[in-house]
Order: structure tokens, then C-alpha cells, then sequence
């Protein structure tokens, strides 16, 4: 899918910020989104959400909006979901954990209202595992396999020496980790090398002095590349990469047009993931069925991991141009490996009950790791 935005799509782009902020009263539209409280310019989660829905309006002749909450919290979300559903929203889209509890809320509320949640898994307080509404649909992305495609790459394209920062022990944040071992794993197999990595869990995911001193101390001890997974904790080993000329690899949304020094990223397709369930609503008219009251995951199979395949707003563009020796035909002959389930992915690691993170022991052989050395930084 081109990633760019048509001067139609800048049209309707333009209006709906225009309402986003100024709009009230009853109205009548069908589709809306609402952001993590950032901006659908942000080249990141929002940006990506919102042109996959407004590319899907645009075919379907379906008039779509967002909104900006005052704020990340629960009830500053719930507030905005609640606004739009009041004001007419036949189909809201929330994209991100932060919504969890909160979707969850909003759907027993409005169930004539059909809500999706990307990114995350509906949440309750106060029960572990609620039931969900036949009327929302959340999904999640197997980052495991982009993680594995980004090592696969790094290792193949000649670093040796590697970190890898991720800010928080969740299962998604984990699943993109172990997935980068397994790729740099089978790409030193291939090559007969010998591949270092230095694992660390900072345990926060914030942009902030003491996470890039830690990769600048990485750097300066000659890791080539950094794998950094969560939030703003990229921006401060971007930071630390400009300074000390090593490179880097993110995650989630791309992050090729924060820095020269980003190689790629660990990919989650957004806008392939929201088209494909509102055409179960307004094409299929199956949504109940294939994606109501359940959680889905979509993977590479669905062209939704991986490697990002486009450079925004330039048709022309090579995503594959900062790297030295991968190419795109050694990419997409992986992809289609892991897409057809012929490579598979572990996505755990049992670790002890006594061990917040796992080991270099539980790593090495939960994970099946020969040609990969891991050392984890305390």
C-alpha cells in the first residue's frame, strides 16, 4: 500500500483537523478515530491509522473525522469516545494500549456503535479476563516476526556487534526482542559468523538522560547498531547514535524520517490492519463474525510485519537503501518464509519465577541460540 497522502486525501485531512478541533453539535458521519491524544502528523502511530482509514473513505465515499482527547489517561480517552459516539459515530477506531480499559468501557456502553481497537487487548480493572463485546474488535500484531525479519537483516547486512534496548518486560515489547535474536540467529548460521549482543531492559520507556548515556556507552564500546523497542526510549538512542555514528533500529511505526542513523524497523503495518476490518463492515458486512468480540492477530500472512516496503510521500523511494549488502530480494525471499510459516518464530521465553527479566541462559537455550552471544546488561 503507497503510504502517501493524494491531494484528495490532503483535502480531507485538512477538514477533518479543522473539525477535530473546532467541530460540535450533532453531525452525521460515519468513521472516526481517535488518537492517542498526538496528531495524525505525527509519522507515527496516529499518522498511520489515519491514512490507511482516510485512503479506505476515499474509495468507499464514506465521511470519516478524528478527534484529539485532552489526554493518555483512561478517562480523558473514555471522555472522546463517548463524544463520538454521542455525536453520531456509527465506527470508532482507538489505536494503542492506552485505550484498552477504556474501549472496553465505551462498547458495553454504545452497542449499536462498532469500536476498534489496534494495538492492544481490552482490559478490565477489575476482572482478568473480560469478555468481549460482540461489537469491538481488537487486534495485535505478531512483532516477533518483525523483530525476526530486522536481526535477519542487521546480521545479513554485516553487524556483528549488537544491542538491544526495550524499555518494558511486556509481551509485545518481548515478542519483537526474541524475534530479533532468532533473525540474527539464523542469519550468522547462514553466514558462519560469530554475532555479540548486549540485552538490556531499561524499565521505562521515556526519552531521558540516563537511557541515552547507556546507549552511548554501547556505542563507545564498539556496538555498530542498536535494536531499541519502546516509546521515546528510541528517540534518546537515536540521540546517542547522531553523537557516537552508530546505527540504529526501531520499532512499531517507521522510524526512517527521525534520523539518517535509523536502518529500518521492526514494522507494524497500522494502516493495512485498520482496511482490513472496516472492509468486514462496510464490504463484507462480517464484522461480527470475523472480528467482533475477539482478539486477532495479524501477521506477516495478512502483509502486516515486517520491514516498512515504502518511503512516505515518495513512490520512488528505497526503504532498503540505508542498509550496505541486504537487499530487497534477500528480504522478500525471508518474508515469504516467515509469511508462509516456513521459518517459525518463538514468541516466549519461559524465565523463573524469581527473574524479572530472563537470563542469558534462559535466552540462549529457550531460543535456540548457537552462533549468537548474548550478554544481559544488568
Amino acid at each position: 500500500m503507497k503510504r502517501y497522502i493524494s491531494a484528495i486525501l490532503a483535502v480531507l485531512l485538512t477538514a477533518s483537523m479543522l473539525f477535530a478541533f473546532n467541530g460540535c453539535g450533532k453531525n452525521n458521519y460515519d468513521l472516526v478515530l481517535i488518537t492517542d491524544s498526538g496528531q495524525v502528523t505525527d509519522r507515527g502511530y496516529n499518522q498511520s491509522v489515519w491514512e490507511g482509514m482516510c485512503a479506505y473513505c476515499v474509495e468507499k465515499n464514506i465521511d470519516c473525522r478524528y478527534f484529539v482527547p485532552s489526554g493518555s489517561d483512561t478517562e480523558s480517552l473514555l471522555v472522546s469516545l463517548r463524544g463520538a459516539a454521542d455525536d453520531g459515530a456509527k465506527t470508532i477506531v482507538a489505536a494503542g494500549s492506552c485505550f484498552e480499559e477504556a474501549v472496553l468501557t465505551a462498547a458495553k456502553e454504545y452497542p449499536d456503535v462498532k469500536f476498534i481497537l489496534l494495538d492492544g487487548k481490552p482490559k478490565d480493572k477489575n476482572t482478568p479476563f473480560p469478555m468481549i463485546p460482540v461489537n469491538l474488535a481488537a487486534v495485535t500484531f505478531s512483532s516477533e516476526q518483525s523483530g525476526y525479519l530486522a536481526g535477519y537483516a542487521a546480521v545479513s547486512d554485516g553487524f556483528t556487534k549488537i544491542g538491544v534496548m526495550y524499555g518494558l518486560p511486556t509481551d509485545d515489547i518481548c515478542a519483537y526482542t526474541y524475534g530479533f535474536l532468532q533473525g540474527a540467529e539464523n542469519a550468522a548460521a547462514l553466514l558462519g559468523a560469530g554475532v555479540e549482543v548486549t540485552y538490556h531492559c531499561t524499565g521505562d520507556t521515556l526519552e531521558n538522560d540516563a537511557n541515552e548515556q547507556t546507549a552511548t556507552l554501547l556505542y563507545a564500546g564498539g556496538t555498530e547498531l542498536i535494536f531499541a523497542c519502546g516509546g521515546a526510549l528510541e528517540k534518546s538512542v537515536i540521540k546517542a547514535a547522531e553523537k557516537e555514528k552508530g546505527y540504529v533500529i526501531g520499532s512499531d511505526t517507521d522510524k526512517r524520517y527521525d534520523s539518517s542513523y535509523v536502518v529500518t524497523t521492526a514494522y507494524k503495518d497500522l494502516s493495512q490492519a485498520v482496511v482490513r476490518v472496516l472492509r468486514s463492515i462496510y464490504d463484507t458486512k462480517d464484522f461480527e463474525s470475523g472480528f467482533g468480540g475477539k482478539n486477532t492477530v495479524f501477521g506477516a500472512a495478512e502483509n502486516c510485519t515486517g520491514l516498512p516496503k515504502n518511503v512516505f510521500n515518495d513512490s520512488n523511494g528505497d526503504p532498503f537503501d540505508r542498509f550496505m549488502r541486504f537487499t530487497k530480494t534477500a528480504y522478500e525471499a525471508e518474508f515469504a518464509k516467515v509469511a508462509d510459516g516456513t521459518v517459525q518464530i518463538k514468541r516466549t521465553v519461559t524465565v523463573a519465577e524469581d527473574n524479572v527479566y530472563p537470563t542469558e541462559q534462559e535466552l540462549t537455550s529457550g531460543l535456540g541460540l548457537f552462533n549468537v552471544h548474548v550478554i544481559v546488561m544488568q
